[in-house]
């Protein structure tokens, strides 16, 4: 007829895990993780299987190191364990792990910094469109930023 009833039953499972902290006074660490199962508990079609884009696992990694005078680094890993670009289970998106990395100088008043994103130009993706094995959300491919960010009330 035409019209999507949304009826049925999903349920994902998981816990989260975060780290955070400084390991010296000038290097930071922030981490987290996540553990996932899910499934379509009732349904008229593909019940059983793992929802469209629900991940086992991803984590990310992410450091920062203030060098003195300003100046810092760091950098980090975002991981995905994959996922199904379908409730059918027809298309699964690869497992994925992608490295950035940032270089700023850091004032009271003002910051310039410069990222860059997908270090090795990884082909990942992030998810897909109306539900179609064939129709996939690209990631980011390596590219720069450089952002100045200035601080009036300070």
């Amino acid at each position: 007829t035409g019209v999507t009833v949304l009826a049925g039953k999903r349920r994902v499972e998981g816990i989260e895990l975060q780290a955070n902290g400084s390991l010296t006074r000038d290097w930071d660490l922030y981490s987290a993780a996540t553990f996932n199962r899910g499934e379509i508990v009732r349904a008229t079609t593909n019940q059983g299987n793992v929802p469209l884009g629900v991940a086992e696992a991803s984590a990310s990694l992410w450091s920062i190191t203030r060098l003195g005078e300003g100046w810092e680094a760091g950098g980090g890993v975002l991981a995905s364990s994959g996922f199904w670009l379908t409730d059918a289970n027809n298309g699964k998106v690869p497992a994925y792990a992608v490295v950035n990395l940032t270089a700023a100088y850091v004032q009271r008043k003002y910051e310039l910094r410069l990222n860059l994103y997908n270090l090795a130009d990884k082909t990942y993706y992030l998810g897909g469109y109306q539900n179609a094995p064939n129709r996939v959300l690209p990631g980011q491919p390596r590219s720069l930023s450089f952002t100045l960010r200035y601080h009036f009330d300070t």
